[in-house]
């Protein structure tokens, strides 16, 4: 996905919930100073915990709820929704592998 089709998305999630769009708003610069983040990051970062906890309360699966706004038409959204569940089929029957443990940091 694109970056700024992301932003549009988290946008226009904000522009629909004014609760969580208030929230973000007053996250402020000593806030994010605090945690070593720019402002920006910090508002992004609680935005899409946000999306999540909405989605969540609502009893929607994330992922669907943030396709909801990253999509332009009724279409899109179908088509997204389709590609979705073809994911989820295809995660769901594919064989575990093992992965190497990274080491963090």
């Amino acid at each position: 996905m694109e970056e700024q089709r992301k932003k549009i998305a988290y946008t226009r999630f904000l522009n629909n919930f004014s609760g969580e769009k208030k929230f973000v708003l007053n996250i402020s610069e000593q806030d994010a100073d605090v945690l070593g983040l720019t402002l920006d990051n910090l508002r992004w970062e609680m935005t899409k915990k946000a999306m999540d906890e909405k989605a969540e309360l609502l009893g929607i699966d994330p992922h669907v709820f943030f396709i909801r706004f990253y999509v332009d038409s009724p279409d899109e959204y179908r088509e997204m929704l389709e590609m979705n569940k073809l994911g989820s089929t295809r995660t769901a029957y594919s064989r575990p592998q093992k992965f190497e443990s990274a080491p963090l940091g």
